[in-house]
């Protein structure tokens, strides 16, 4: 069975403190996640690599800035000391409003791009241990480095860095809008693998409505869930694409590989459209079947109350404490009452068949 681990609850959002009437570029974390700021640092390019970790933004810099070529993937994680984070988008030259998208980790996904930097934020959505993880991660290039930004450690980039320590593929040949694509790839696959998922589950909640007729109605949410934040977080990846192959931001990524991630993007789109087509169609047919059998239940309560109406009624009127009433006298009197009890139902019964109401 697959879970849904991380997605955000309504009861978690309004929790989160809202700050209205600053001005624009105003650094406020607004997410729960207090992890120390760790920066990982990969430098690399097709002869040489080396791989170093910070914890001080001061010491970053001064070893990035003595840096003359090769390229820079910086990976940033927790996000809730705001200071560190403003001192990087000073050193780096990052925009002030892209920092405050950085730590809003509550809103949807988005991308930016400037006449030298492009910027992406978005979600980060995978399988883990067979259930479907959900985070933010914000994604932004300028020349020769690459910064991503997360909120806690773990992510779905190990194969990456993999490829870069060890030389495999093209990302140590190539300049940081690679690596930028790289990184876009690996989401998007990512995005594939869980809706493939989903696509599973699906299937089985359709065959569970079938043979048993039950289902599980809080995991037709869930899915709903998760193809709506799928369907949010899949925009970026089409302005992406777009941009990438007009803008000149990407001139050591050649067309076919931003051509495959556009196609990979559609193919996901439709997916998406589909999947949510069938899990809307599963849970209606849920709905109805469980109407359908309501109804039933109801038709014979009301053919049963139908039918001991007019018993109900003969017994009242015999029942009464008149001193004479026609009959109470006979020794047949109920032998009589008791066959035109059974006469009204036999009655009523083929009265019912014949109208099929039942």
């Amino acid at each position: 069975m697959i879970k849904t681990k991380s997605i955000p609850k309504i009861s978690d959002l309004l929790n989160v403190e809202h700050v209205k009437n600053l001005v624009p570029g105003t650094l406020i974390y607004k997410g729960k996640q207090h992890t120390p700021m760790r920066m990982d640092l990969i430098y690399y390019n097709d002869k040489t690599y080396e791989e170093l970790t910070f914890k001080g933004v001061d010491a970053l810099y001064a070893y990035t800035n003595q840096l003359d070529t090769g390229n820079v993937w910086l990976n940033v994680v927790g996000l809730s000391e705001v200071e560190k984070i403003a001192l990087i988008g000073k050193n780096y030259k990052i925009s002030k409003l892209y920092l405050e998208q950085v730590i809003n980790i509550t809103k949807h996904s988005m991308f930016k791009d400037d006449d030298d930097s492009v910027f992406c934020d978005l979600q980060m959505i995978y399988l883990k241990e067979h259930a479907i993880e959900i985070r933010n991660i914000s994604v932004y290039l300028k020349g020769n480095m690459v910064i991503t930004f997360q909120d806690k450690d773990g992510d779905i980039f190990e194969g990456l860095r993999d490829r870069v320590r060890n030389g495999d593929g093209m990302v140590r040949k190539r300049g940081g809008d690679y690596l930028f694509y790289a990184i876009m790839d690996d989401l998007a696959d990512n995005y594939m693998d869980v809706i493939e998922s989903i696509k599973f589950r699906i299937s089985v909640l359709e065959e569970n409505m079938i043979n048993d007729g039950q289902i599980s109605l809080k995991e037709i949410h869930e899915i709903r869930k998760v193809l709506f934040i799928l369907k949010l977080s899949v925009s970026p990846f089409t302005y992406f694409t777009e941009k990438a192959m007009s803008n000149g931001l990407f001139p050591t990524t050649e067309l076919m590989f931003l051509d495959n991630i556009s196609d990979h993007i559609k193919a996901l789109t439709n997916e998406l459209l589909l999947q949510k087509e069938l899990v809307d169609s599963v849970n209606a047919n849920y709905m109805l079947d469980n109407s359908n059998e309501m109804n039933k239940i109801m038709t014979t309560l009301t053919i049963f109350s139908a039918i001991f109406i007019p018993l109900s009624f003969l017994a009242g009127v015999f029942g009464m404490n008149f001193e004479f009433i026609p009959g109470l006298d006979s020794e047949l009197g109920f032998y009589v009452f008791a066959i035109s009890c059974v006469t009204v139902v036999v009655f009523m019964i083929t009265f019912f068949k014949v109208k099929k109401w039942f």
